[in-house]
């Protein structure tokens, strides 16, 4: 995929349910299949199911605007800092 194509448009519903009924979470995902990244190793040994995508699994708040990504990096709850992706 070309840098800055994306196939979610504007305003696009992503979900209209989540979580369970004693935790609620969203799990999104965003992936570069270009490279792996560096949590390949730790995948392998405690997710092995999911290997075929996690392999290339980024850190999906640097994809939003300088904006958004402070909003979401400030979410109780760490939504942000504590994948497995975003770090550093």
């Amino acid at each position: 995929m070309p840098a800055g194509a994306h196939q979610v448009e504007a305003g696009e519903v992503l979900a209209s349910g989540i979580g369970h009924d004693n935790n609620t979470y969203l799990d999104f995902g965003v992936y570069d299949l270009r490279n792996k990244n560096d949590v390949t190793e730790m995948i392998t040994n405690e997710w092995p199911d999911y290997r075929s995508t996690a392999d290339y699994a980024i850190c999906w708040s640097t994809f939003f605007g300088p904006d958004t990504k402070q909003l979401l990096e400030a979410l109780p709850a760490g939504a942000v800092d504590t994948s497995d992706y975003c770090y550093g």
